[in-house]
């Protein structure tokens, strides 16, 4: 038989519940990673001030670019900035007459500085609406990746940033990128020494890779995952390319489609490495922690044995730990994503137990609600695996938490509250008593009246397997009605007599 369905339960079992939530996350986690991404779009040098420039400056700049080359620079330098101050900006500069067909001629001409500034413009006209993302991906595009394969790391970066807001507009401006032939060229800059090249690449490739309409396919047959990870090392100064390079195997693994490639390259202990390392030096660093928590939990997701290679590095689940005791609230959600994804392995769960994780675990079901039903995964897998599992769990205290959650407005919450006080009642010998103790019996008397017909449903099959075991006797000097405890409820009442 299986092992996962050995224990197999009323709702779900291990696999079931793990292929549900790779299904029910991909959506909200690659909504949220667009969140995180956003806020790179536009590009101001340290310090910079965005507000204060008005129209009629741009409006001005516009023209003078055009007809005094000598203030070139100055007035590039004030139309980047303004750029980043909104849409209003960008409009005003792309309604000025051949104002980008000179932007574009400063950019393909000699002056190492104009182009630059040229090429810094661009990446912020590229971060506005999506016409002018497409008015980018038309015109400018071509040139800003004909510079990719240039001599000039500074150019490179920028135009690569440019690249990368052109990219996360939108499926119509990758299409056209792709028709471009922008990835191979961002491919060969993965081997550059630049930290800050690396960075840019990473981000114009990870948003590549966005949406159902990626090519995924293709870059990895091109042979990116090599490349990819070998950015996957501990180095305090190229942290934010790591990072970036993280976003882009996120994705990657997200769908499972590619193990093979995953096993040619070890991205399972590079993964685990790169951790253990963050826990150590940089357990709050959320830019780079985070994809590389959500990597492993993806790829822990798939093949079990994947799972058990994670924890054949002793150090992963205390730095595990340390995750889960971040001051970032992702950290702490994104770890669990792991956990989650681990504990469908009974190995996993048995070191889990020694290390004193499942402790932490229990305690965050008192968090913000995300982090409560990320814990509440973890242990709904934890105790598919089984009796022994399931009354360790009771043992820590796990089932008033979980109780709880039956109050929960989220339906997928409440459904995974009855799936584990559902396998607590059926494999322990307590769980039915300390489940009426904690308010469960009165839950789900409630639920019973829900207007989900799953969850109705339910709570009625736990009510009348597990508590609803009542016979009527008449007596026949009374006619009293007599109720018939179910052994574990009479063995309670006569302890309290």
């Amino acid at each position: 038989m299986d092992r996962k369905q050995q224990y197999k339960h009323h709702f779900q079992n291990t696999e079931e519940l793990r292929e549900g939530r790779r299904q029910q996350e991909l959506a909200i986690r690659k909504d949220s990673r667009s969140r995180l991404l956003d806020a790179k779009r536009v590009r101001l040098e340290d310090g910079e001030e965005v507000e204060g420039i008005s129209i009629e400056q741009v409006q001005h700049a516009s023209q003078q670019i055009q007809r005094e080359p000598s203030c070139r620079k100055s007035q590039l330098k004030l139309l980047r900035t303004a750029f980043a101050q909104g849409s209003l900006y960008t409009d005003q500069f792309l309604s000025t007459e051949n104002a980008l067909q000179c932007l574009v001629g400063i950019l393909t001409g000699r002056d190492a500085d104009l182009q630059l500034e040229a090429a810094w413009c661009l990446t912020n006209l590229s971060a506005g609406i999506h016409d002018h993302a497409l008015k980018m991906a038309k015109a400018v595009a071509p040139y800003l990746i004909t510079y990719l394969s240039g001599s000039n790391p500074a150019l490179q970066d920028q135009c690569a940033w440019a690249l990368g807001n052109i990219a996360g507009d939108g499926p119509e401006c990758r299409d056209l990128l792709l028709a471009q032939g922008v990835i191979q060229p961002l491919m060969n800059l993965l081997k550059s020494p630049a930290p800050a090249v690396i960075q840019s690449v990473g981000f114009a490739l990870s948003n590549m890779v966005r949406g159902p309409d990626a090519r995924i396919r293709e870059l990895v047959d091109a042979g990116i995952l090599p490349l990819l990870a070998a950015h996957l090392t501990y180095n305090p100064d190229t942290l934010a390319a790591t990072g970036e390079v993280a976003w882009v195997i996120t994705s990657i693994t997200a769908s499972g489609k590619y193990d093979a490639a995953i096993m040619s390259v070890g991205l399972v202990d590079k993964l685990v490495t790169l951790l253990v390392l963050l826990a150590q030096h940089q357990v709050n660093n959320s830019q780079v922690v985070t994809p590389v928590l959500r990597t492993l939990g993806n790829v822990c997701s798939g093949p079990d044995e994947w799972s058990i290679q994670a924890c054949q590095n002793d150090q992963l689940l205390p730095a595990l730990g340390q995750f889960l005791k971040s001051e970032h609230r992702h950290i702490r959600k994104e770890c669990l994503w792991v956990l989650s994804n681990m504990t469908g392995v009974a190995s996993v769960c048995q070191s889990v137990f020694s290390t004193g994780l499942l402790q932490r675990v229990i305690q965050l079901l008192g968090d913000t609600f995300d982090i409560k039903k990320e814990a509440g995964f973890c242990l709904c897998n934890i105790a598919c695996q089984g009796t022994e599992y399931c009354d360790h769990l009771l043992q820590l205290g796990a089932l008033a938490e979980m109780t709880a959650l039956l109050k929960s407005s989220d339906l997928d919450t409440v459904l995974l509250a009855l799936g584990f006080s559902e396998m607590i009642l059926r494999m322990t010998q307590k769980g039915c008593v300390q489940f009426e103790e904690f308010g469960g019996v009165s839950h789900l008397e409630s639920l019973e009246y829900h207007s989900n017909d799953m969850i109705r449903n339910q709570a009625s099959d736990l009510l009348e397997k597990y508590f609803w075991n009542e016979s009527e006797d008449v007596e026949a000097d009374n006619h009293e009605t007599v109720e018939e405890y179910p052994p574990w409820r009479m063995q309670a009442q006569q302890n309290t007599s």
